[in-house]
């Protein structure tokens, strides 16, 4: 038997992942870390978010900095892509979005040029092509996380 959860295990996304236990176990956080070590990790249950959360920016890396701030430690979110449509110093060279890239491996950038005025739509489309998870939470720049 698994004797210890992954570092990076949260319960909340195991149990979302698969309704048969949410039926069976419901949201007691103790039965699924211990389900996850007698069976799910034998049986191959994915434990991490599949959860993508999508932003678009053109020319706002402080609202767009400050709302990801808020997001980043979420347990809950899996991905995040990040649309920097034609801003004119691009999203990528801030110094601040460089550090969180350091630091976070799932955040993707996503760079459109060469376009003179900001089409939104657009700019979500793409993103969704580019996200790997099953669901995803569209938020504006100046959207924060209030409580996880």
């Amino acid at each position: 038997m698994l004797s210890k959860l992954p570092k990076d295990f949260f319960w909340k996304n195991y149990v979302y992942r698969y309704p048969d236990l949410m039926q069976g176990i419901g949201k007691d956080g103790g039965e699924l870390e211990k389900h996850y070590l007698e069976y799910g990790y034998y049986e191959h249950r994915d434990y991490r978010s599949d959860i993508a959360l999508i932003m678009v920016s053109q020319d706002r890396h402080d609202n767009l900095l400050e709302s990801l701030n808020s997001w980043i430690d979420s347990k809950l979110i899996g991905e995040f892509i990040i649309v920097d449509y034609a801003s004119i110093k691009p999203l990528a060279n801030n110094i601040d979005i460089k550090n969180l890239i350091k630091n976070y491996n799932n955040i993707k950038i996503i760079r459109v040029n060469n376009k003179k005025y900001f089409n939104q739509g657009q700019a979500y489309n793409l993103a969704f092509d580019f996200i790997s998870k099953k669901l995803v939470i569209k938020a504006d720049a100046d959207h924060k996380l209030v409580n996880d």
